[in-house]
């Protein structure tokens, strides 16, 4: 096997990992987006209990296509960071265990490194859909307050129309360190968040895989 094989054969595994990645994200935002929009709808109402009759009501208010109005700037925030954390997963893995066998305690290190990558790497793209969640909250209250003739509290700070523009804004305002704030909470969520999810996933997958193969072993005998 030469060179130029492991070279090319190291770049497609890199493109299918941050691939799967990608696509893993893009598929798990159809359901998470629109918990997200019922989730701020709740908290800036007075009665925030959650029940179907709520759900209704947000959906005809709204609208199905509203519930996804956040659809690509969160795809946008998360699918890099799951890309770039499979990535970086296979990576270490391919360090950790090159046979491929990877114990419980070198799946977490590897899952909490990669995340932790992940996470650093992706900062200021979360801080930029932070921002349009803010914005979205806000002019929401004061769409509500307005309604009901409350004292309009709710005031927009800045108005963002879009990802390049709430970086040129936030670059002029608050100066380039400000797409790093957040980086320590952010890190200590996500990477143990991952190590856990990671290696006892893999447990439970292992468990699975020695069950079947034991019931395989039993049929067998019995023939």
């Amino acid at each position: 096997m030469n060179l130029a094989h492991l070279t090319s054969s190291a770049h497609s595994s890199a493109f299918v990992h941050i691939s799967a990645g990608f696509i893993a994200e893009a598929i798990s935002c159809v359901v998470w987006v629109p918990h997200d929009v019922i989730k701020e709808r709740m908290q800036i109402q007075r009665d925030n209990t959650l029940n179907m009759k709520t759900l209704l009501s947000t959906i005809r208010a709204d609208g199905v296509r509203n519930l996804y109005k956040g659809y690509w700037i969160t795809l946008g925030t998360f699918g890099p960071y799951s890309a770039l954390y499979f990535y970086g997963y296979e990576r270490m893995k391919d360090a950790m265990a090159p046979s491929g066998e990877m114990s419980f305690g070198k799946t977490m290190v590897a899952a909490s490194l990669s995340s932790t990558f992940a996470a650093i790497c992706t900062t200021p793209l979360d801080v930029i859909k932070t921002r349009f969640q803010v914005q979205r909250r806000i002019a929401k209250l004061r769409e509500e307050q307005l309604a009901s003739g409350a004292k309009v509290t709710a005031y927009p700070t800045e108005q963002y129309n879009n990802m390049i523009d709430a970086m040129k804004k936030i670059i002029k305002s608050e100066g380039p360190t400000a797409f790093w704030k957040g980086i320590t909470a952010r890190v200590l969520y996500s990477a143990p968040n991952a190590a856990i999810i990671m290696s006892f996933c893999k447990q439970i997958f292992s468990s699975t895989n020695m069950l079947d193969e034991l019931f395989k072993t039993m049929l067998r005998g019995k023939e």
